[in-house]
């Protein structure tokens, strides 16, 4: 970079720099932050009008380039890719030849909606829709379909696949050296590093994993070949294989929130790992829905009990544990924290898990949000019969405006509805510094 003549460039694009983690020491994290963005001043100063576009995973923006990259603009804009569309979908299956309504019925029937937000995945079903439709499938299947077909595959620019070991047994292996990765944080492995790897990595059904097992993974497609060494084709993959093996180790809840959860929740880290855990072995899902609810803001697989499990925990919590979600606004978009599409009767779950008379302006947002994704009359009637009984207008109404009632207290209250519906939008909320909306 330091070559690069820049007097006369107009955009400079950094895709991937969460990558220029890989093997990167916590210590030197530090300086790698410092040496991206002095780079990024000493551009500015000698071309004013350069611009730089950067491309990073989510976790590893906002856990070691957001702020220090802010403190050089603080216009900075940041943008996050959205999902397909289902319009964007429906004209991938007209371009496959695929019904489009036998599709969705498909995806509905067996609880698939959110895993369509992974676009491997997606074209992973549109691809095998026909070997898929005619079946029940959960999605822990077709992830496992993946992994398979990458380990039979020999990688690019890698020795032919030695055939000694069975799918399951390849499968077992890559789960154990999932996990070490993701837990001693190396996005790479070196090829180098295979007798010291065989030594550190955890037992597969009691047996140690020998450097002739990592040969045979790492010639596989499952992991790609680059100038670093290897790396797994897809972190959502490798995540999965991290659950994989967690499940297979028949860890208790209590050992896994010991190993990935500090007091009040699970390290963001980890996230996915348990969501995927908990479609692995869903004896999980009851007790960690109560422990960190949010954790299902995009959950992949969640039938209608879980669905109803996690609405009326969330009503729980917005009434008794409102501190939770002070700074989260971000996660109320259209995600499983608010779709319930398998759930026939919300409004009965709402009736009975909410106090109509003490909504307050962290839980109504949340009710707005579920009309919005989740639409019924019955849904909008609670809605305008919490506005007017916080507006006490029935009240009002019976007593003619007696009592020590005026036309002053009418405007006032009438104010304070108009406040409270406004504040009720996403597009209000003050993101991220742990506030809820003013009213």
């Amino acid at each position: 970079m330091e070559e690069i003549n820049i007097d006369n460039i107009e955009i400079v694009f950094l895709d991937s720099i969460d990558e220029a983690l890989r093997d990167v020491s916590s210590q030197s994290m530090k300086q790698l932050q410092d040496k991206l963005t002095n780079y990024i001043d000493r551009c500015k100063e000698i071309n004013s009008n350069i611009k730089f576009v950067l491309t990073c995973r989510q976790l590893e923006w906002n856990e070691y380039f957001a702020n220090s990259i802010k403190k050089i603009d603080d216009k900075l804009k940041i943008y996050k890719i959205l999902d397909l569309e289902k319009d964007q979908i429906d004209s991938i299956l007209t371009y496959k030849g695929i019904d489009n309504s036998e599709f969705w019925d498909f995806i509905s029937s067996n609880y698939l909606e959110f895993l369509l937000k992974n676009i491997l995945i997606t074209f992973r079903i549109i691809d095998n829709y026909g070997i898929y439709k005619n079946k029940k499938i959960n999605y822990t299947e077709i992830y496992i379909d993946i992994i398979k077909e990458y380990l039979s595959v020999k990688g690019d620019d890698r020795d032919e696949l030695i055939e000694d070991k069975s799918l399951s047994e390849m499968i077992d292996i890559s789960s154990s050296l999932a996990t070490y990765m993701i837990l001693n944080k190396k996005t790479s492995i070196s090829a180098t590093e295979l007798i010291k790897l065989s030594d550190e990595l955890y037992f597969v059904n009691n047996n140690n994993i020998t450097v002739n097992d990592l040969k045979i993974i790492l010639n596989s497609s499952l992991l790609d070949k680059n100038e670093n060494g290897f790396v797994f084709f897809h972190k959502s993959i490798q995540e999965f294989l991290m659950a994989f093996f967690i499940n297979k180790k028949n860890l208790n809840l209590q050992e896994i929130k010991k190993l990935f959860s500090h007091e009040l929740k699970f390290y963001e880290e980890f996230e996915e790992v348990i969501v995927y855990l908990t479609n692995l072995n869903d004896i999980f899902f009851d007790e960690i829905v109560k422990f960190d609810t949010l954790i299902f803001k995009r959950h992949p697989s969640l039938d209608e009990k879980q669905q109803e499990k996690l609405l009326s925990t969330m009503l729980y919590n917005l009434q008794h544990e409102k501190s939770i979600i002070y700074g989260k606004w971000e996660y109320f978009d259209n995600n499983s924290l608010l779709n319930f599409k398998q759930v026939c009767n919300i409004h009965k779950i709402i009736e009975k898990n909410i106090d109509i008379n003490n909504v307050d302006n962290v839980l109504f947002p949340y009710l707005m949000k579920l009309l919005h994704f989740n639409y019924s009359k019955e849904l909008e009637n609670i809605i305008f019969d919490i506005l007017e009984r916080f507006n006490d207008l029935r009240k009002i109404e019976d007593e003619h405006n007696k009592d020590g009632y005026t036309n002053e207290d009418i405007i006032k209250g009438n104010i304070k509805t108009r406040e409270l519906i406004k504040h009720s939008f996403v597009d209000n909320f003050i993101i991220n510094n742990g506030m809820t909306p003013k009213i």
